[in-house]
């Protein structure tokens, strides 16, 4: 069970991780930042949950 939530986890990381880099630069371009913040909120998120399905797999 752990190891399909953590493959749905890590595709949608990659994809926030796009999302992060997209934002970045629409953020320089436009001069606004709240998508950016809401990106790197969502990477920050999904890194974190990352980190905590691994602990909870058993070995």
């Amino acid at each position: 069970m752990w190891n399909t939530i953590l493959q749905i986890n890590s595709v949608l990381w990659v994809m926030s991780a796009l999302f992060l880099v997209y934002s970045f630069g629409h953020g320089i371009i436009t001069w606004s930042g709240k998508q950016f913040w809401l990106a790197l909120l969502l990477f920050a998120f999904l890194s974190i949950t990352e980190i905590v399905i691994s602990a909870l797999q058993e070995p």
